[in-house]
């Protein structure tokens, strides 16, 4: 069994904003830097060895910290970015709201039946690239316990692809900047979660973005 510890980056400016922010590379808020180090100090005691993360800054720093504290490199995954938005990337939610209304109804009431605009992916393609990048690294590390930092799109989709659910599940599931996620890949090649959307590290860290902007 391989345990993984997948965890949201920490907060960028663009969070807070409510800036769709996708594929496009931002850096972490002042904020953010501070829930990367809890994050960092929460997981300093564990038999973390390995890091992997996304290729966009906001994960590979927040990444960075933990390694730190277990004097690891961090290895970039392509497959663990984000959702890219199509032509939403760098719009504000009203914005979007005013330009893409029908293609936002059905982003927020049917994710699983839109293809993002513009050239963007579908929840399809981020779950089969986010699942086969999980798989790889928890064949790579048989019985070990692993570190890798995403975004919160990939990870939801993820989770319906390891809880066999449907895509149209998308939002049910929660995911705060810096929380953590444990999931067990098993030996029969299932996967277990034993933990989700754990903010206890934050303490007064944890702001309560609004979830319509990824």
């Amino acid at each position: 069994m391989t345990r993984i510890i997948l965890a949201r980056h920490g907060e960028t400016n663009w969070n807070r904003e409510g800036r769709y922010q996708g594929q496009l590379d931002t850096e972490l808020s002042p904020l953010g830097w501070q829930q990367a180090e809890r994050l960092a100090e929460a997981l300093a005691k564990l038999p973390i060895t390995a890091v992997y993360s996304s290729p966009l800054s906001r994960a590979y720093e927040t990444a960075k910290k933990a390694a730190e504290k277990h004097q690891l490199p961090v290895e970039i995954v392509e497959g663990l970015t984000e959702i890219h938005h199509g032509c939403w990337q760098g719009l504000y939610a009203h914005e979007v709201k005013e330009q893409y209304g029908v293609e936002l109804e059905i982003w927020q009431s049917a994710p699983h039946q839109i293809t993002m605009p513009g050239g963007g992916e579908c929840l399809k393609q981020v779950q089969d690239r986010a699942v086969a990048a999980l798989e790889m690294i928890a064949k790579r590390h048989p019985g070990e316990t692993v570190l890798v930092l995403s975004h919160d799109a990939t990870i939801r989709a993820f989770f319906c692809y390891a809880l066999g659910m449907d895509l149209a599940n998308f939002w049910l599931f929660r995911q705060d900047n810096t929380c953590i996620n444990v999931v067990e890949y098993l030996p029969d090649g299932r996967w277990r979660l034993s933990k989700l959307n754990d903010t206890c590290h934050l303490g007064s860290l944890i702001w309560d973005v609004d979830q319509k902007a990824l």
